[in-house]
């Protein structure tokens, strides 16, 4: 390069992905050192946050592990959050019913009791209480396949991720890339908020 030409390349960031990570499949320790980006370890990591994070850190809840061992990478405030505005721009919203059935419970890995017999027990007149358990009994013969309100879903997703402590393993950003690690396992590179963390990157091993 000409001494009196200027360089206008950008200057890598601390703690920012360099070309030759970004160009590189299989990932140590020390590379991520050098770049300056900061490891956190954790033995499970679930990538994205929306409902079938949801049910996976459910599942493992349910069996046992603690919700410090569980890590999820999102820009999702809660898990339904995009399967909720897809409803609103689908002119369904929270009063009304879901257009596929009630065959998956997100909430409730048993199945039971259905969204049917909640409805049916919430309600506040014997019509309410009769209608829901009807329609699934006569289904699909007399009437249309059972579909849930809505907002009953949404509410009953609600009060399990409170019940399993979902908010813990939630780490908010964007998440760049995944590596797999040298040695075992891999690296999911996450670029958290502005001002979130000290370095624009973060890797979870």
């Amino acid at each position: 390069m000409d001494p009196m030409e200027q360089d206008f390349r950008p200057t890598p960031i601390p703690g920012d992905l360099t070309p030759y990570l970004i160009d590189t499949h299989v990932w140590t320790d020390e590379m991520l050192a050098q770049a300056g980006i900061p490891i956190y370890d954790t033995p499970f990591v679930t990538v994205g946050g929306g409902i079938g994070s949801f049910v996976t850190v459910d599942y493992l809840r349910i069996c046992g592990v603690p919700a410090s061992s569980l890590t999820v990478l999102t820009n999702l405030d809660v898990p339904w959050s995009s399967y909720e505005y897809l409803t609103k721009v689908s002119q369904i919203p929270r009063r009304e019913r879901l257009r596929s059935d009630s065959a998956s419970t997100p909430d409730n890995i048993w199945g039971f009791p259905s969204y049917a017999v909640r409805e049916a027990f919430s309600a506040k007149s014997v019509k309410g209480f009769f209608s829901p358990l009807w329609n699934v009994l006569t289904e699909p013969i007399i009437a249309d396949y059972y579909t849930p309100k809505a907002g009953h879903a949404f509410e009953s997703m609600e009060r399990e991720y409170h019940r399993i402590g979902y908010a813990q393993c939630v780490r908010k950003g964007q998440v760049r890339m995944v590596r797999r690690r040298y040695g075992g396992g891999y690296f999911t590179i996450l670029t958290p908020p502005a001002g979130a963390a000290p370095t624009r990157r973060i890797a979870y091993r």
